[in-house]
């Protein structure tokens, strides 16, 4: 390990590694970085599949929680409240340069644990794969309940709000950032998958 290179702590609050979608781009963007000499440790639940050459440091077991398919749990609540706790040690241990946070999650628990690290400085990296409203509305979460609707879309944007940096897999998520959310172009980069 280069004592000056780059160091990324991802933030994957999803029981890493599963074979699907935000699994595969956090694998392939550790990858990538990887290539290019950064030094990268995956932060996340404490089920999944260990994946060869990627550094993981997982939040402690919860008894019962054993789902790795896609889908609500009410046992991700406890695994993101634990996760927090895994970052902010980590945050300190690591010293990471950058975190780069997978999901709206990702993003709540990068900013907790950094007042918990007391580590103001590392630049929040959002990776969105998506509206977090627009996945609710998708599952059905909001139907006929504008006021509901309305109410996500103002944590959204909260939420969003804490982010210095903003990496997007697809182009309708660049211009749902830039357009809806009226953020600076030059801060969203899309990064297709």
């Amino acid at each position: 390990m280069l004592e000056n290179s780059l160091k990324v702590l991802h933030i994957a609050p999803t029981p890493y590694f599963a074979d699907r979608g935000c699994h595969i781009r956090i694998r392939g963007i550790v990858n990538a970085l990887q290539d290019r000499g950064v030094i990268n440790v995956v932060c996340t639940y404490p089920i999944g599949k260990d994946t060869p050459g990627i550094e993981t440091v997982r939040c402690p077991r919860i008894p019962g929680y054993t789902k790795t398919e896609a889908g609500p749990s009410g046992f991700k609540y406890i695994a993101d409240l634990l996760l927090i706790f895994t970052v902010a040690r980590q945050i300190r241990k690591f010293r990471p340069d950058i975190l780069h946070c997978h999901l709206h999650e990702g993003l709540l628990i990068g900013w907790a644990a950094q007042i918990l690290a007391f580590r103001f400085s590392v630049p929040l990296c959002f990776d969105m794969q998506g509206s977090l409203t627009g996945e609710l509305a998708a599952h059905g979460y909001l139907d006929g309940r504008p006021r509901l609707r309305r109410g996500f879309e103002i944590v959204e944007k909260w939420i969003i709000g804490a982010a210095d940096k903003f990496f997007c897999s697809s182009k309708a998520s660049v211009d749902l950032l830039v357009n809806k959310f009226r953020l600076n172009a030059a801060n969203v980069v899309l990064v297709r998958d």
